[in-house]
């Protein structure tokens, strides 16, 4: 029931319908505060008397004097505000009172009774400094009924932190995305398409060529150039006989096409069309079957620049097959800039294999080589590799996944690590006459005429002679550098033989490829020949012919030739 000064503090307020409730609750159970609970508010107790005072004191209107005699009714919920650090609770509730005047109404009533001390540890944190966690509007919400559709609301502001269930991916940041697994293996280089273009065969075409170096987008590779007719497609066939692969193994053909560079794309007289690009593959050992070739790839460019592509020929191992290269106006009929290019199609044969690691490194480092992502849709997507230093394999997968172009993460990742190849040119002397008694030099050439370069700082590079007296220079020399398709020379200083004889000299090669050290060998043979004769300072002007020292002299006043006497194998002179 409400008291006469509440309903007196009502009209004060503007309630103009202000009720009782009809729940019937003791007012000392509608106010369950003491002063225990209002014991951490500083001097609230004269504050109260104060604003209690100063209420009492205003002038009560006459035109509302009436309403305190109207019969009870429901009072209109409204959001009480709790204090400093709870959040607001829309709930039913009773006209406000003053602390004052429900500490007074809890000990006047004979019913009162001490409430239950409410260790509040839990909720400290929603509370202000200086003052209870607990508001009265929180202590009387204890004993309100809610509304259900205010019931989310309550329970939240109610609720302690530690009940509260949070999805903690929205509080912590995005977590970081792990790469895929790695692979790793070894490229063996079956056919380059541009250094067998003297096999192909040619048709269809009004302009076909290749080139060790052609543009696309400014960049430069071997390629193969394919200019179609306006009305028919050119096709550059090759037949060739793919080789065995193991279970993990792969063959793939892998290129990339493209527009040469010089397009007028805004030529008004001659607009450019675009290519396309296809490649088929066919058995030519049906016999007297006719199979069509199958199409495994169709692409078409409208741009100077590379794009990377590549088939799988995995199927097709151990057979012999025609591979066949075909471009054809994008627009029929439009030949203006019909400039395709294949650029560096290689066959290459992708073998699993463990990779050399560094002494001291944890995982191998890999320079130049091919990625193939494997997506989860089980499909393949091949990613050239050129570093200009090796890095190693957590750091490259790294640089694949940021050049990655699709949103999907590979589920696995093979690392492909193309290899040097060294092989000896040539081995022999410097001079076309080595003569008896006097010093001579060895020249070793070699070549690498494989995909990766070879560098002293990943593997060393020695070439050792053997079979000849040296007098100046190690048998054994390294090798700082040498670039694919590069050639370089190593040479010796042998000492001087006093008779004609024929030296026997072996050369050993040995470097380290990712795959493990690799070695090759070469023999060759110095002819040391008689010492020359001394020729005359004087001067014959006519033609004239004779033996000195078992070599023949033949000469005029313009010029002198020496024939000297060789030597076989046997050391025999001949």
């Amino acid at each position: 029931m409400l008291t006469g000064f509440q309903k007196f503090l009502a009209i004060c307020m503007g309630n103009t319908e202000t009720v009782e409730k009809a729940d019937p609750v003791t007012d000392a159970q509608d106010e369950p505060q003491t002063e225990l609970e209002f014991s951490g508010e500083t001097d609230s107790t004269g504050d109260t008397e104060s604003e209690t005072s100063d209420v009492a004191d205003m002038p009560v209107p006459e035109s509302h004097e009436h309403q305190n005699q109207e019969p009870e009714a429901e009072v209109d919920s409204e959001e009480i505000t709790a204090e400093a650090g709870t959040s607001p609770v829309a709930v039913d509730v009773d006209v406000p009172q003053t602390q004052a005047e429900k500490a007074d109404a809890a000990s006047d009533s004979p019913d009162a009774v001490d409430p239950p001390i409410v260790d509040t540890a839990d909720e400290t944190e929603m509370g202000s400094e200086g003052t209870d966690p607990v508001s009265e509007a929180a202590a009387e919400v204890e004993t309100q009924p809610v509304d259900s559709e205010q019931a989310s609301e309550v329970a939240t502001a109610e609720t302690p932190e530690e009940w509260v269930q949070r999805d903690d991916t929205e509080a912590t940041p995005e977590a970081e995305l792990q790469p895929p697994a790695l692979e790793f293996g070894i490229i063996e280089e079956i056919y380059d398409f541009v250094e067998m273009f003297e096999r192909s065969t040619v048709s269809g075409t009004d302009q076909v060529s290749v080139s060790l170096m052609d543009h696309s987008g400014g960049v430069s590779k071997p390629a193969l150039f394919e200019h179609p007719t306006p009305t028919e497609t050119a096709k550059i066939d090759y037949r060739l006989t793919l080789p065995e692969v193991d279970t993990q193994d792969k063959l793939y053909l892998h290129f990339s096409i493209g527009l040469r560079d010089g397009v007028v794309f805004d030529d008004s007289e001659r607009v450019p069309g675009g290519m396309k690009f296809a490649v088929e593959i066919s058995d030519p050992l049906n016999g007297d079957v006719e199979v069509a070739p199958e199409r495994c790839f169709e692409g078409v460019s409208v741009e100077c620049c590379w794009e990377e592509k590549e088939v799988e020929l995995t199927s097709y191992a151990g057979k012999e097959v025609v591979l066949s290269f075909l471009t054809a106006c994008n627009v029929e009929g439009n030949s203006n800039y019909a400039w395709a290019l294949w650029g560096q199609p290689h066959l290459r044969k992708f073998k699993q294999a463990s990779l050399r690691k560094g002494k001291k490194d944890a995982e191998p480092k890999l320079q130049t080589g091919i990625a193939i992502l494997h997506l989860s849709d089980g499909t393949t997507r091949l990613q050239a590799f050129d570093q200009p230093a090796s890095v190693s394999a957590s750091e490259l997968a790294a640089i694949c996944l940021d050049s990655h172009e699709s949103a999907e993460l590979p589920v696995k990742m093979s690392l492909y690590a193309a290899q040097p190849k060294l092989e000896i040119v040539s081995v022999g002397p410097t001079a076309a006459v080595v003569p008896a008694g006097e010093d001579f030099e060895v020249q070793c050439t070699l070549r690498n005429v494989g995909a990766a370069p070879l560098i002293r700082a990943d593997a060393r590079i020695s070439v050792s002679i053997t079979g000849i007296r040296l007098r100046r220079r190690r048998p054994r020399q390294t090798i700082k550098e040498i670039q694919p398709g590069e050639e370089i020379s190593v040479s010796w200083i042998a000492h001087r033989a006093a008779n004609p004889i024929v030296i026997p000299v072996s050369v050993l090669l040995k470097y380290q490829t990712p795959a493990g050290e690799a070695r090759q060998t070469a023999k060759a043979s110095v002819s040391v020949l008689s010492e020359p004769p001394k020729l005359p300072a004087k001067v014959v002007k006519d033609l004239h012919t004779y033996t000195e020292k078992g070599s023949v002299v033949l000469g005029n006043r313009c010029l002198r030739i020496v024939f000297v006497r060789g030597v076989n194998k046997e050391n025999r002179q001949e």
